[in-house]
């Protein structure tokens, strides 16, 4: 995989050789962030990313190891940490959206979408995997969705297109739990009430089972084969299964089982 740093000398030379495209024309006024088009219409999660941009991945380990890119000539500018909240995302996101744009200036691109995949850090404890919905306070699941909103809110703000991915059950914790049960979609349901129904993709119960016609959704013994070691971590092949949910979009292609094409920025934390 090809990895950029936005200061790198030799990331012109990099992306004249791979990745060649003409510089594009000025760009509206309606697309600039926080401009008169910023709250427009957004395009539905199923239409094809616009040509010729550079699109916002922000997102945790799930996301990075997704290796996530783009259909077209497009290309990704990626910020992912391990460990990443909503929580403290609130008050990064700006210096990412910063990036972005410096980078898009940089090479003569033009703005595209924002992607954003958090797997559920929010609701579980760091080392124990413990469900800190089990006794989190009103007030504390306040400041977790004011975060989840001012975040949204934010990249909204910098883009007229937003995607948000929903986390994934824990094997190492959740297991025997209906998916329901689990603080995964805890996490899901507060980000869902947060984006809305258009712009958000829940994608946790891919990687449930259903046992029954008539059963819920469980975490099983066997939904284990899809993870790491860790059991927290989903496997390279099988992130098909998130890019197989009906509502993903198809603009956005997950190699994570082979080998990363041309089309990628990343900037390492």
């Amino acid at each position: 995989m090809d990895v950029l740093e936005l200061d790198d000398p030799e990331a012109g030379d990099w992306l004249a050789e791979h990745h060649p495209l003409e510089r594009p024309a000025k760009r509206p006024a309606s697309l600039e962030a926080g401009g008169a088009g910023s709250s427009r219409k957004r395009a539905p999660l199923r239409a094809p990313a616009p040509s010729g941009r550079v699109h916002l991945l922000v997102g945790c380990s799930i996301a990075r190891y997704s290796l996530m890119d783009i259909v077209g000539a497009d290309i990704i500018y990626s910020k992912t940490k391990g460990g990443e909240t909503w929580s403290r995302l609130r008050f990064t996101f700006q210096d990412y959206v910063d990036e972005w744009r410096r980078f898009a200036v940089s090479f003569g691109l033009s703005l595209g979408s924002i992607v954003i995949w958090l797997s559920g850090n929010d609701g579980y404890e760091r080392g124990t995997g413990r469900n800190l919905f089990l006794t989190m306070t009103a007030s504390r699941v306040a400041v977790l969705e004011r975060c989840i909103a001012e975040t949204i809110a934010l990249a909204r703000a910098s883009s007229a297109s937003v995607t948000v991915i929903g986390p994934l059950p824990r094997i190492a914790y959740d297991i025997t739990l209906p998916w329901e049960q689990t603080a995964a979609y805890k996490v899901d349901r507060k980000v869902k009430e947060a984006v809305g129904e258009d712009d958000f993709v829940s994608v946790g119960k891919a990687l449930t089972k259903k046992l029954g016609r008539r059963s819920r959704h469980l975490v099983t013994e066997e939904c284990g084969d899809w993870f790491r070691d860790d059991r927290i971590h989903l496997s390279p092949e099988e992130y098909r299964k998130v890019a197989d949910v009906e509502k993903f979009p198809k603009w956005l292609v997950l190699h994570a089982a082979g080998r990363l094409g041309v089309g990628r920025a990343e900037c390492v934390l």
